[in-house]
């Protein structure tokens, strides 16, 4: 709506997997009508060339351009986390578990705030504390005896996904 009110249209185009065709990319970079791209969440290099080759401005937003080509604008990912930690901390949580995605630099720099927090709080960082999969809807709903292990249950999740950042009790989805 806001966009409108400017008379700017929006348009959403799929963006290509590696092994992909990427026509209806190119298709819109081509597009005289296509004024400017915003890159929600991509890290795929060849994405980025593509919009970077086509001249047309553009803001990647959750990610950033290692090449900087692109400009970028995102969350601090390890403040969020941090916070996040800190918050369950001032709860009483002692042992706090981490489960994320792989692969992201974003998820990465959670991993980091979760990481600064229990140390800066005194608390053990433990590999077994960590899960790290493929996101799916396994990964939403994991055991907290799959994080910590049976013996030593963590007390609380932090969960990382693509676009969000969830804390809470272990039990609570």
């Amino acid at each position: 709506a806001a966009a409108a009110a400017h008379e700017i249209e929006v348009s959403l185009v799929p963006l290509p997997d590696a092994d992909e065709n990427p026509a209806p990319l190119l298709d819109a970079l081509n597009s005289p009508g296509v004024t400017g791209v915003l890159l929600l969440t991509v890290d795929d290099m060849q994405v980025m060339s593509l919009v970077s080759d086509s001249g047309k401005p553009a803001v990647l937003i959750n990610g950033d351009d290692p090449l900087m080509r692109i400009s970028s604008v995102s969350p601090c990912n390890r403040s969020a986390a941090r916070m996040a930690c800190d918050h369950l901390i001032g709860l009483g949580h002692e042992r706090i578990g981490f489960v994320m995605r792989p692969g992201r630099p974003t998820i990465r720099r959670r991993l980091e705030g979760w990481r600064d927090a229990l140390f800066e709080h005194g608390l053990t960082c433990l590999d077994d504390d960590v899960v790290s999969r493929p996101f799916d809807d396994g990964l939403r709903r994991i055991s907290i005896t799959e994080v910590g292990g049976v013996e030593r249950p963590v007390a609380a999740l932090s969960r990382t996904g693509d676009a969000r950042l969830r804390i809470g009790p272990a039990g609570e989805g």
